[in-house]
């Protein structure tokens, strides 16, 4: 994934965010998501105006939203973990990057981004782990009804 404007990378393998499950998750407990680690590329059927939630994420994070024509609408610098964004538009895509990465590469509102085709990126979330991720909020939320209860 590159800003052609500028010409420079911004991630060399951003996974894709397809899904609302996937899309609902994100980066939620990913190591290393605002260090070296992960981009997510989140497609919006329609353009969208949501909230990003920071529970559950580890490290601070750059967000870039996009039009349809791939161009930088808005921009977040170092979102902290346990924040919530409300988006300030509505975005065709939106970018999850590691923290500084927006600074670094200069990437600025107008700029266009160059995304790879999702047949050649990781999807996120197979099956099994979505399995075993409401399994586990299953469980803790078991717990937390039994600790409640007395």
């Amino acid at each position: 994934m590159a800003n052609e404007t500028r010409r420079v990378i911004l991630h060399p393998a951003p996974a894709y965010a397809a899904t609302p499950i996937s899309q609902a998750i994100g980066l939620m407990f990913a190591r290393d998501a605002g260090g070296a680690g992960h981009s997510v590329v989140f497609p919006f059927s329609v353009p969208k105006r949501d909230a990003v939630s920071m529970f559950f994420v580890r490290d601070p994070i750059d967000i870039l939203l996009l039009d349809g024509d791939f161009r930088v609408m808005c921009m977040r610098e170092r979102l902290l973990p346990w924040q919530v964004w409300l988006l300030p538009v509505h975005a065709s895509y939106m970018i999850e990057l590691p923290a500084g990465v927006i600074q670094s590469s200069r990437t600025a509102i107008g700029d266009v981004i160059a995304l790879p085709a999702p047949d050649r990126c990781v999807h996120m979330w197979t099956l099994r782990e979505y399995v075993l991720f409401f399994a586990f909020q299953t469980a803790v939320f078991a717990i937390l009804l039994i600790i409640a209860a007395g």
